[in-house]
């Protein structure tokens, strides 16, 4: 049943249970927003809002309106009059539309009464919401809807799995270092996903560079992502797959830095890996999802001008 939501006022008298939420305070009947049906879409948002944390108007847009802001800001300006979500107010990147949202308390709880489930996450006031913060979380989830949206549109070409939420992608890596010392260096990708080819599965885990780590941190976190995968701790954590390190960064001057300092990793002097790709976070464009597809991803072990494609066609 599709429920329908009177404004943030008292439940009319014999609605059923389900279909409305308790105000947390009273409002006139002045000020009172008209009732809302929720349709199949919304739901679909609001649930998009908590597996994602956070999108543009842009973002929701290609994933619910066909591409049309206008109506997605329309939507979503209803559903903010309802609590049902969070709206988001920060210096962002240009293009990524002025507002930002969340799901609200009250639309996590609508959901899990709605399908019965546990309830599902949603943005607390106390998160933090720096520019940065917003702009590296969205720009992971571009990347994400490209894969959604060229699983869609490529034939022979499935998003078998996409993780992002820390306890499901976190590892601790001991590290050997000089004179018998051991780091502990833990490793959190920004997101791990799994495409399907017509021959085999191959596995990934994205590391969104947005400039800010100094060198000599991003060298060490590559000399543990290679010592974890040597070990195939991969294979414990994430199954069989064939895995490769995406690091996707902000300019060609930064990108040529971390690709050095990614086939220095596995320390002896003329070995090479395939482990680490790399390409601008220009090249991911949700309104051009294919060029994922394109041939502008540099690998650790060739020269960096020598590109080539994500997945052999």
């Amino acid at each position: 049943m599709v429920p329908t939501l009177p404004g943030p006022g008292r439940c009319p008298s014999g609605s059923s249970a389900g279909t409305c939420v308790e105000p947390r305070h009273h409002m006139s009947s002045a000020l009172r927003p008209r009732p809302i049906r929720l349709t199949t879409r919304d739901q679909s948002l609001l649930k998009a809002l908590s597996s994602y944390r956070l999108l543009s108007i842009r973002q929701l847009a290609t994933l619910f309106f066909r591409g049309s802001t206008s109506a997605a800001s329309t939507r979503l300006r209803r559903l903010l009059s309802h609590r049902l979500v969070v709206r988001v107010h920060a210096p962002v990147r240009a293009g990524t539309g002025s507002c930002v949202y969340g799901l609200s308390a009250r639309g996590s709880h609508l959901l899990s009464r709605q399908f019965a489930t546990r309830r599902p996450r949603f943005l607390r006031e106390h998160e933090a919401r720096s520019g940065l913060f917003l702009d590296h979380t969205l720009r992971r989830n571009d990347l994400r809807i490209c894969l959604e949206l060229v699983d869609e549109g490529t034939p022979g070409l499935n998003l078998a799995s996409w993780m992002q939420e820390v306890p499901d992608v976190k590892t601790v890596v001991k590290l050997p270092l000089p004179r018998r010392r051991v780091a502990r260096i833990p490793l959190v990708p920004d997101g791990f996903f799994t495409l399907q080819t017509t021959c085999a599965y191959e596995s990934f885990v994205v590391e969104v560079d947005m400039g800010t780590v100094r060198p000599a941190r991003m060298a060490l976190r590559y000399r543990a992502y290679w010592h974890w995968w040597q070990r195939r701790g991969h294979r414990k954590q994430f199954g069989p797959a064939p895995l490769r390190v995406l690091t996707l960064t902000t300019n060609a001057r930064r990108l040529e830095q971390l690709h050095k300092l990614a086939s220095q990793a596995p320390g002896q002097k003329g070995r090479q890996t395939r482990l680490f790709w790399f390409a601008l976070l220009d090249q991911v464009d949700i309104e051009r999802p294919e060029r994922l597809l394109e041939a502008c991803w540099s690998v650790s072990c060739r020269p960096i001008a020598q590109r080539t494609t994500l997945i052999n066609p």
